[in-house]
């Protein structure tokens, strides 16, 4: 009986969830870490932006990896098409200006860039900046790629 109630509760939840474009993801890494741990799940609205808002710098998006497709990952939005965009021992800048993370655990120990973040595309990297699955090494992710902007976790 109680599998069947939880069946009942999940196509209920399901149904609603879609009904007001938000989909459930679970955690899987510690690329995020401390802001989302592995093994939590998280709300994503994915309501395209005309109707939300266009992405901000500091924004959490759940989106298919643009290397490995099939594959979801969650990162932060760091540049914006047209920025331009370096890491240089860890400190990230922002068209030369340097940029505040108090999301972030510790400094990555890499350096990157400067390149221009090409438009409607987006520079993204995980809180755990040591972890090597986000733009620092794979490049530019695709607005297109994009699957919504984490809500809340539940």
């Amino acid at each position: 009986m109680i599998r069947h109630a939880e069946r009942v509760i999940g196509a209920v939840l399901s149904a609603v969830f879609s009904r007001f474009r938000v989909r459930l993801f679970r955690v899987e890494g510690s690329s995020m870490e401390p802001t989302l741990t592995e093994g939590e799940y998280v709300i994503v609205n994915n309501f395209r932006y005309p109707w939300f808002g266009a992405l901000r710098r500091g924004d959490v998006v759940v989106f298919e990896c643009p290397h490995a497709h099939h594959h979801v990952l969650i990162k932060r939005v760091i540049g914006l098409g047209g920025e331009k965009v370096e890491v240089q021992k860890g400190q990230v800048y922002i068209d030369n200006q340097p940029l505040e993370e108090p999301y972030t655990a510790a400094a990555g120990t890499y350096s990157w860039g400067p390149f221009i973040v090409p438009r409607g595309e987006f520079f993204v990297l995980g809180d755990n900046r040591n972890n090597l699955c986000d733009s620092h090494t794979w490049g530019w992710l695709p607005s297109r790629n994009i699957i919504g902007r984490f809500w809340s976790l539940y």
